[in-house]
């Protein structure tokens, strides 16, 4: 029983880091799918220079296209921000996968544009 108990002790945790692994790997290359998609389009420059008042004010004019969630989520991880940015790049990913054609979502109505709290 004792020996059951202690094998657990090694094997749950390094079950739950596997899985953690492979969550944060999946989510890691469709950020970068989605990175490809935003560089191809010629609609939006790069959001290399954007800030997190302008991603948030540009993300009021077109709350349902997954591009500006998608520069939203750049400002947030370049102000260092890693919970909203994963909030943001999470939202783009939903969008993206929606709208068929990659460009706008098919399903109206994603709500007011607000900040997650922290």
């Amino acid at each position: 029983m004792i020996a059951i108990a202690v094998g657990l002790v090694f094997v749950v945790p390094m079950a739950l880091g596997v899985w953690m692994a492979v969550v944060k790997l999946r989510f890691a290359f469709r950020v970068q799918r989605l990175t490809r998609r935003h560089a191809e389009d010629a609609a939006l420059p790069d959001p290399a220079g954007v800030s997190c008042d302008r991603a948030l004010a540009e993300l009021e004019e077109a709350p349902a296209d997954w591009r500006y969630w998608y520069r939203l989520g750049r400002a947030y991880h370049r102000a260092g921000d890693s919970s909203r940015a994963r909030w943001a790049m999470e939202h783009a990913l939903r969008l993206s996968a929606r709208s068929g054609d990659g460009s706008r979502a098919t399903s109206a109505g994603t709500g007011p544009v607000t900040r997650p709290a922290r």
